[in-house]
Parts: C-alpha cells; sequence; structure tokens
C-alpha cells in the first residue's frame, strides 16, 4: 500500500502541535545553523521554551533572533506520521508581566532558567498517511 503526503490546514496543524511535548528549534550560530531539543508548551500563538539563563539559546532570545521550530511524529509500525514546523523570533519573556499558562519543565538538572517566547509567525504541517 503506497502512502500520501498531505499538507495540513492551520487548524490540525496548531492541534497536532500542542500534543506534543519536545521538539526542535533550529537557528544560525557562529559554527554555522545549529538544532536543539527542548522542552515546549503551546499557548495562545505562542511557544513558550525554558532554557538555561547563560546558554546559546537565550543569547538568540536576547538577539531576537529568526528560527524554525519542528515537531515530529511517526509511527514505525504503521509507517504513518505528521511534521508541524513554525517560524518566528525568539525573544526573553519578563517573568514579571507575561506567565503562560502551561509552563514547559526544563530539562533534568538545568541550573537557573529563563522562559522564552516564540511567537507563531509561520505554521505549516504534512502527514503521511
Amino acid at each position: 500500500m503506497s502512502k500520501a503526503l498531505i499538507d495540513l490546514d492551520p487548524q490540525e496543524t496548531r492541534e497536532l502541535l500542542g500534543t506534543a511535548r519536545v521538539g526542535h528549534l533550529a537557528y544560525h550560530s557562529t559554527r554555522g545553523v545549529d538544532i536543539a531539543p527542548v522542552n515546549y508548551s503551546l499557548g495562545e500563538g505562542v511557544i513558550y521554551i525554558r532554557t538555561v539563563v547563560e546558554g546559546t539559546l537565550a543569547a538568540l532570545a536576547k538577539e531576537h533572533q529568526e528560527v524554525a521550530f519542528l515537531v515530529t511524529y511517526f509511527d514505525r509500525l504503521s509507517q504513518t506520521g505528521w511534521s508541524v514546523k513554525v517560524r518566528g523570533t525568539v525573544s526573553l519573556v519578563d517573568e514579571d508581566i507575561e506567565v503562560p499558562d502551561f509552563e514547559p519543565k526544563p530539562w533534568p538538572g538545568m541550573p537557573s532558567t529563563v522562559l522564552l517566547r516564540l511567537p507563531i509567525e509561520e505554521i505549516t504541517g504534512r502527514r503521511v498517511t
């Protein structure tokens, strides 16, 4: 049975984005293009990421860098899955002003952290059926 790759409508794309908790953030670094796995939570049109204060991702947010964010799911048994890609500009959250309803948990053993926000400026999704 052959598989089909279909584009998802915006509503299903956002719903799928809300079902996962780990994604990958792609960005430009001093070494070139890089990617980092991150825990995240989804707010109303915003992805929230908790990361270390002195880390690369926090530095990106201070500079308001444009990034891409990817979440995927693949079922090896059925050979089906989906992928959601987001583009936006990452920034630091002023936690005295903005507190999301559901905050991402930091990776275990992570020292002091900051909260990042990634407004969804562009979102696309695909499904393999």
